[in-house]
């Protein structure tokens, strides 16, 4: 029976809050249904990882993120900065801020398809942000294999239709 994606994310994060006491075997089908459910459904990563995220942002939203995006990769904005800055965004009060950080996110991690057609430098810049993200919990756990596998999968040519 298909879930809606809220439901199949709530699903996924009671069960990862739980998996010290899943059996190795039952813990690593578990890993495999995440998995798949992040490839299918990228947007769920937000909702997974406790970030509300809308179905689509606003386009004022997606400009400002778009806008940090441009500075990280012309190097305007250091990586450093840029971690301070969305750890700033995801802490705030202020529901724009979480909306511009929740949208950062996202484009980063839906951006994964496009790695194997990043030249080096980009691709370097975006494994480092990965990994500042990582370093400094501005994801948890779940997203966490999805963004070294991403990562990863950014080193492999692409391929030709």
């Amino acid at each position: 029976m298909p879930l809606h994606v809220d439901t199949a994310a709530l699903f996924l994060r009671t069960l990862a809050a739980h998996t010290s006491q899943m059996t190795p075997e039952l813990h690593e089908q578990f890993r495999q249904i995440q998995a798949g459910y992040l490839q299918s459904y990228p947007k769920m990563l937000g909702l997974i990882a406790g970030v509300d995220q809308p179905a689509s942002f606003p386009p004022d939203v997606e400009e400002e993120a778009n806008a940090y995006f441009q500075k990280i990769y012309t190097n305007q904005l250091s990586i450093d900065d840029t971690v301070a800055l969305l750890q700033k965004f995801k802490n705030s009060s202020n529901p724009r801020e979480q909306e511009v950080f929740a949208c950062m996110i996202h484009n980063l991690f839906d951006e994964y398809r496009f790695f194997g057609r990043y030249p080096d430098k980009e691709l370097m810049i975006t494994g480092t942000l990965f990994g500042a993200l990582i370093q400094h919990q501005l994801v948890s756990y779940i997203p966490l294999g999805i963004a070294l596998r991403y990562v990863l999968e950014g080193r492999r040519p692409a391929r030709v239709a």
